[in-house]
């Protein structure tokens, strides 16, 4: 019995998905909804200016002028937070905000069905009660609380504010909705939480180095490119290189070199936050972007922090002397582009081998001064 409502509370959290595997795909569950709330914005702003239009010349529904101007005024700041939420890093808001519009979509619908036409029944809101919710993707008990609250008040209100016969038909509709809303809704989310999560699947497959499993130089270098395209918080660029790396392979043989480039792999995840862009650029070279990295001096930190946690990594897996050269460079003060801040990043690295290798060097700093 316990396991019983174990599993069933899991399910209304996560789906048919493990829970590990739910919170990897939140960034996807994310973009879907501010896609969905983008577009359904859209069309609710230019719905509401079509119907405040057509008041002007059709008496039936000038009455409603107002709810209409109400409906293009929310709609419009909607949209405007779904195009701002598309270039910033406040993505947790996403959630709420979907669920403001559902709740305007829904007062909307009943007012529509209970105040304004109280000698009919409420078609709007039972069709809304079972449309919306299917646009959203989160969590199942959510989207059911949702639904459930929605449809209790228009029950309510529908009871109280239309004659008997026809609110008894409401009634009937409404809770008639709101159990179909759900059960439809719950198989829906779990086709599309199951497609998020294969496609995670994939891209991670074709992503990541086999080795590592750190990005690929393909995957690092779009997502780095991406970020630069629509931020510019101080950020930081790290080339990596494993010192006599070619010597390692030839003395003790490339299972340990493999296990050299395992170790450095290991110290770049525990160094580095995970919104830090982390892959392997090729062979016993690494790269790191360090977007929003708040002060060159963090950036220093950082560096210090890797080569020490690297010292520790490989006291324990004993895989030989292995240290790292790196070279850094700073988007935007350095450079606009990513090619550009690429090539003094591995300036810098240049002038870390240069100066005996097992150490930094951020451009700029000091005339490119190396730093043990």
């Amino acid at each position: 019995m316990r396991e019983n409502i174990r599993k069933y509370i899991s399910f209304m959290k996560h789906g048919y998905l493990d829970a590990e595997v739910y919170e990897n795909i939140k960034d996807d569950i994310n973009s879907a909804n501010l896609e969905m709330l983008t577009r359904a914005s859209c069309l609710g702003t230019l719905l509401g200016v079509i119907l405040l239009f057509a008041s002007f010349f059709v008496d039936t529904i000038a009455k409603n002028r107002l709810l209409y101007l109400a409906v293009i005024c929310i709609m419009g700041v909607l949209y405007g937070g779904c195009k701002w939420l598309a270039y910033s890093s406040y993505r947790k808001i996403i959630l709420p905000l979907c669920y403001v519009f559902l709740a305007v979509a829904f007062i909307i619908g009943l007012v529509l069905g209970t105040f304004l036409l109280r000698d009919s029944t409420a078609t709007t809101f039972c069709v809304l009660l079972f449309a919306l919710p299917l646009l959203l993707i989160d969590r199942p008990f959510r989207m059911d609380l949702m639904i459930i609250i929605s449809g209790g008040v228009f029950c309510i209100c529908s009871s109280l504010l239309k004659p008997q016969d026809i609110a008894s038909l409401d009634v009937v509709n409404g809770i008639s909705f709101m159990f179909l809303s759900m059960f439809v809704n719950q198989a829906v989310i779990n086709v599309k939480l199951r497609d998020l999560a294969n496609t995670r699947l994939i891209e991670a497959e074709r992503d990541t180095d086999t080795l590592t499993r750190l990005y690929s130089r393909n995957a690092t270098e779009t997502c780095i490119k991406q970020y630069m395209s629509t931020r510019r918080d101080l950020s930081a660029l790290f080339v990596i290189d494993v010192d006599n790396f070619k010597g390692i392979n030839d003395s003790l043989g490339h299972q340990l070199g493999d296990q050299a480039l395992i170790c450095v792999a290991k110290s770049l995840r525990s160094v580095f936050r995970h919104a830090d862009i982390v892959g392997r650029f090729g062979g016993d070279e690494f790269i790191a972007f360090l977007p929003d990295v708040g002060s060159v001096k963090k950036t220093r930190e950082k560096a210090e922090c890797l080569q020490k946690k690297l010292q520790e990594i490989v006291e324990k897996a004993d895989c030989g002397n292995i240290t790292l050269s790196i070279g850094i460079a700073h988007f935007p003060q350095d450079a606009l582009h990513y090619k550009d801040l690429f090539h003094m990043a591995d300036e810098a690295l240049y002038l870390s081998k240069e100066k005996g290798k097992n150490c930094f060097t951020i451009y700029g700093d000091n005339k490119l001064q190396a730093r043990k």
